[in-house]
């Protein structure tokens, strides 16, 4: 899931305003490392966007049907940073940076995780993948390996006929799995190389959860297929399964044993419905699903 990454400059240019920095038109060529998963390959999806920090501006490039990324870099920029997602242009441009910190051991942005995430089969949530690279220019164009910083999930549904699961959750015994964090750009411990790692160690910075949440991206139940849950990239003591059925009724399963979805990882949790039908796992809770979102 590594990709190489192309930046094009176009040959016109903004107006020069007086006392700011001047911006380049430039254009993301359609990268490999992409927002969701579709069998073996990674694809774009409309409104992904990356960030650009060119050390002066954070700058959102943000994918077209064209296959590439628009957005602008600061003209004389010698060093880039790019992270994906670009959450600020998601939701509101004007909510206040993301970025954290700027030193000169280490480059900071906060991030996030979500801790619930909407799949389809053979893929994962838009925006639930976290990757980064440090991009060199060259010429015209902005080139750079993005590595994927998170783990994965896999689990499979084969029963959606009979256990009707409306919502599944994860809860870890001992590490966060979802939730606010950083995306460090910083050195290996040794200062000899730059290294890229997902911090959730700073408590004034990051609100995480020991759980991450998933339900159908379409429909009320899973139907039958595989699906991937991204998560924060911890090895987990123990971990407990829960299952929501669309009649309320909630299946509970539980391991002690160790859960590595480790940085660009995939743990298999195997068949995760099989014992739904014959009622193993089903505890005494229940719940009451409402979806408010479509009926207001």
């Amino acid at each position: 899931m590594s990709a190489i990454v192309a930046v094009s400059c176009a040959k016109s240019y903004e107006p020069e305003l007086t006392g700011s920095p001047r911006m380049i038109k430039v254009s993301f060529e359609e990268p490999d490392v992409k927002s969701s998963i579709d069998g073996n390959k990674v694809l774009w999806e409309d409104n992904d966007a990356i960030l650009i920090y060119d050390g002066t501006k954070q700058n959102a490039f943000l994918f077209n049907s064209g296959g590439s990324f628009d957005g602008e870099i600061t003209e004389g920029s010698t060093k880039f940073y790019a992270l994906y997602p670009e959450l600020a242009f998601r939701t509101d441009r004007a909510v206040s940076p993301i970025m954290v910190a700027s030193s000169a051991e280490a480059v900071t942005f906060t991030t996030f995780l979500p801790s619930y995430q909407k799949l389809r089969a053979n893929s994962v949530s838009q925006g639930a993948i976290i990757s980064a690279c440090l991009p060199t220019l060259e010429g015209d164009k902005l080139s750079g390996s993005m590595k994927i910083m998170n783990g994965f999930l896999k689990f499979t549904i084969a029963d959606a006929e009979n256990s009707r699961i409306a919502k599944v959750r994860f809860t870890s015994g001992s590490k966060f799995m979802s939730g606010r964090c950083q995306m460090v750009f910083g050195k290996t411990k040794d200062n000899s190389a730059d290294s890229l790692y997902v911090e959730t160690n700073n408590d004034k910075f990051t609100s995480e959860n020991n759980y991450v949440e998933c339900g159908p991206e379409t429909g009320r139940t899973f139907e039958n297929g595989t699906y991937y849950v991204s998560v924060l990239p911890y090895g987990n003591k123990g971990m407990t399964i829960t299952l929501t059925t669309i009649d309320g009724k909630i299946y509970e399963y539980s391991t002690d044993s160790w859960v590595k979805p480790l940085r660009n990882t995939i743990q298999d949790l195997g068949t995760i419905d099989a014992g739904v039908a014959s009622g193993t796992g089903l505890t005494t809770k229940t719940s009451i699903l409402v979806d408010f979102t479509s009926n207001a």
